[in-house]
């Protein structure tokens, strides 16, 4: 049962990471795109 919880917490906190990465990496492309239209 425990071990259950750690994989659960684990793939979470990894789920949590890579979304936080993604968010960053959109907005960094939001920033070039508004960048290029404003040009």
């Amino acid at each position: 049962m425990k071990s259950k919880i750690w994989k659960e917490m684990r793939d979470y906190g990894i789920i949590k990471r890579y979304e936080k990465e993604y968010l960053w990496t959109f907005q960094k492309f939001v920033k070039k795109l508004t960048q290029i239209v404003k040009n």
